[in-house]
């Protein structure tokens, strides 16, 4: 039997939840994981074939870290090749699919506006109050 997004969907749901009860669980980690890496490969699939294909081909192109204790849902860096694209399936798993397709495009406006490059640029030192004021007025300038 052959299961469509929505059921990879409720069953990442289903899996980060039994996390929150335990989560020292390992095993409930794994399944988070490999149920987060089936529909991310779902949701570029659609991208490519059914909406915006480019899109679709970035989040081919990134090098997909699963961070389960990063403090945000998604985050682009360009200090590799291929640039990476760090998610906390515990975070992200829980929006809504449109939501996290919405996530996953906000990132890839971040490269697409340059601004990794412009963070270097304008906070040089890596002040952290000044990163979080430019990640504010990166994240602004997207979703405006």
């Amino acid at each position: 039997m052959e299961y469509d997004i929505i059921y990879y969907h409720r069953q990442l749901q289903k899996f980060i939840h039994a996390v929150e009860r335990d989560e020292t669980d390992r095993e409930a980690l794994n399944l988070v994981k490999e149920t987060f890496l089936t529909l991310f490969d779902m949701i570029k699939m659609i991208m490519i074939s059914k909406q915006d294909r480019n899109y679709g081909l970035f989040l081919m192109n990134f090098d997909l870290q699963v961070d389960f204790s990063a403090y945000h849902d998604a985050g682009v860096s360009i200090d590799s090749f291929p640039f990476r694209m760090t998610v906390n399936p515990l975070l992200l798993g829980l929006k809504t699919l449109p939501e996290m397709i919405y996530i996953l495009c906000h990132e890839i406006e971040h490269i697409v506006l340059n601004h990794p490059v412009e963070g270097i640029r304008y906070n040089p030192k890596k002040d952290p109050n000044v990163g979080i004021r430019l990640n504010i007025a990166m994240d602004a300038s997207i979703n405006d």
